[in-house]
């Protein structure tokens, strides 16, 4: 989850498809209803990113986006739960 698009062009690429991008499509998401908290979803996502970077880069390659995720996830977690406080008490 989260990163299964782009999972699927690097499996497609792989496997010799062409990836077509259409600018003319767009999808518009107005609001995540799968989640009660919106900080719900970062750790499913945390978890897809881990995952993502293990399957498509080589140990060694791993090291710098593992540092990033390690340290966006537990931003957002932050800010999103300092906003969601914030917004409650208002």
């Amino acid at each position: 989850m989260y990163f299964e698009d782009v999972d699927y062009c690097l499996s497609a690429d792989k496997a010799g498809k062409k990836i077509i991008l259409d600018p003319s499509v767009v999808v518009a998401h107005n609001t995540s209803s799968s989640f009660k908290r919106p900080t719900q979803k970062l750790f499913i996502s945390f978890k897809s990113h881990l995952r993502f970077i293990k399957k498509w880069l080589t140990p060694i390659k791993r090291l710098v986006p593992y540092l990033y995720a390690f340290t966006l996830y537990p931003y957002l977690y932050l800010l999103w739960t300092y906003h969601g406080i914030k917004y409650k008490n208002e």
